[in-house]
């Protein structure tokens, strides 16, 4: 006999088999998100090329996405560092399972993302070479007015080539002394984007114009050289001996030892002026390299006026070296 209010048994049995079918139903609908078709795609290239210090997961791969909910995701996905760039011009080797477990040190879960990664990517970054024209103009922009009118560029050279990476650059060229032998010693640095980029020694070669005193008429040997007996010409310097006399003040009233022609230089050795550093004279060389200063005890085996370069030898290792005169005491090995 049935109990009073309840429901015939197939009514029952209607319902509970519909509520586990709703039940069912429920649980197995994929949710919106989830959905493969509705998840950022993330496609990685099996080469790619960057061009600063760090390699990014944007610079490698592309990020498709559904719709604009999911930008800032893709945003932050392109910034996954990979590591570091290789030097411009080189190239590196990025494993795909590295790269995967990079995107999930950055807290990405990749459940939630469709990827497609390659096993091995190769980065490679890109690069210039430093040209020389470049290293000119900048020492063009150094010299002033007077030394721009002195000293004429005619190209400049270092030992080894420099890969520069792509960015704003600038290049700072610092003249070490002043030319010698038809070379102009110089200082190269460069940077790019605001970071050092190489730095380096170098030397143009020049022509180096300049005003001297020059005989306007012959005068034999043992006359004094007068005021009327000089003019100033304009010379290249490169052309001269390394010993000429560049001020009138110190070629007027000087006996001479030589027969000088009328047109001709005067030779600081064909005149009767007491050398700057004698020969046997014990002197401080000085060595200037790369920004640094060294010194050390040696003796003029020749005698010398200022800013004439001479031979002198080196105390402790008796090497001769090749120095500029630049007082009594001291003589200095110009940069190479």
């Amino acid at each position: 006999m049935k109990a009073p209010g309840s429901l015939p048994y197939g009514i029952r049995l209607w319902l509970v088999v519909t509520a586990l079918l709703v039940s069912v139903m429920l649980w197995s609908r994929p949710s919106h998100a989830a959905s493969p078709a509705h998840r950022p795609r993330l496609t990685v290239f099996s080469k790619g090329t960057v061009e600063g210090s760090e390699i990014r997961l944007g610079d490698i791969a592309t990020i498709a996405i559904h719709d604009e909910t999911q930008r800032d995701l893709a945003t932050a996905l392109a910034a996954v560092s990979l590591g570091d760039a290789p030097a411009p011009k080189g190239s590196t080797t990025l494993l795909g399972t590295v790269i995967l477990q990079r995107i999930e040190g950055a807290g990405f879960d990749v459940g939630g993302i469709g990827y497609s990664i390659p096993r091995t990517v190769i980065v490679e970054r890109s690069g210039r070479l430093l040209q020389r024209e470049e290293v000119i103009e900048a020492l063009k922009s150094k010299l002033n007015g007077k030394e721009a009118e002195a000293v004429k560029i005619r190209d400049v050279h270092w030992t080894q080539d420099y890969i520069l990476p792509t960015g704003q650059t600038e290049l700072i060229v610092q003249p070490l002394g002043k030319p010698s032998g038809g070379k102009l010693p110089l200082r190269v640095s460069v940077r790019v984007d605001g970071h050092s980029a190489a730095r380096f020694l170098a030397h143009a070669m020049v022509d180096y114009w300049k005003e001297v005193p020059v005989l306007s008429r012959t005068v034999d040997r043992g006359m004094l050289i007068s005021p009327d007996d000089i003019q100033l010409v304009r010379v290249n310097l490169n052309n001269q001996p390394s010993d000429i006399v560049n001020a009138v003040e110190d070629a007027v009233g000087k006996q001479t030892k030589t027969r000088i022609a009328a047109g001709e230089t005067i030779r600081r050795s064909h005149i009767d002026i007491p050398p700057t550093v004698e020969r046997g004279a014990h002197v401080t060389i000085r060595f200037v390299r790369r920004g640094l200063h060294a010194t050390a005890s040696g003796v003029a085996v020749e005698d010398g006026q200022a800013d004439q370069i001479i031979s002198v030898q080196n105390a402790q290792s008796k090497r001769i070296v090749q120095a500029r005169v630049i007082s009594p005491e001291l003589v200095e090995v110009d940069p190479q």
